[in-house]
């Protein structure tokens, strides 16, 4: 699971297997009346196929990264509700991803791998540069 806010937005993002969650929950203030409404909206994606290990959300809520399966990410258009890209992290077939966390700033990943590998990424621009 993995949250963010930004302005007056928080969005959550969760997993169940390979079923995704997302959730939007925006609040505004009428400056006026000082009345507060709540919008609460679920974004629907393609689904996955393989079981999600980890969630990512980019400090500008546009961007969902996905590690599953092995050794893959997807990454999600959080505005258009669409995979812009499916891409590889691991060239070896017999490792696996086995750790991940978002870099100061959000905009990029490390990856930890089962050979004690590590790589890095910003997506959908920058493929992986492997750290070996």
């Amino acid at each position: 699971m993995n949250l963010n806010t930004a302005d007056s937005t928080l969005v959550v993002a969760g997993s169940t297997g390979a079923q995704l969650h997302v959730l939007a929950l925006t609040q505004e203030e009428n400056m006026m009346t000082g009345e507060v409404t709540s919008e609460q909206r679920s974004i629907e994606l393609p689904q996955m196929t393989e079981p999600v290990k980890a969630i990512y959300i980019d400090p500008r809520q546009q961007w969902l990264y996905v590690i599953n399966g092995r050794a893959q990410a997807d990454v999600f258009s959080l505005r258009d509700k669409s995979l812009n890209g499916r891409y590889k992290l691991l060239e070896n077939a017999d490792a696996e991803v086995t750790a991940s966390t978002q870099l100061v700033g959000g905009i990029s990943l490390i990856i930890g791998d089962s050979s004690g590998g590590l790589a890095s990424g910003s997506w959908p621009v920058i493929p992986m540069a492997s750290c070996a």
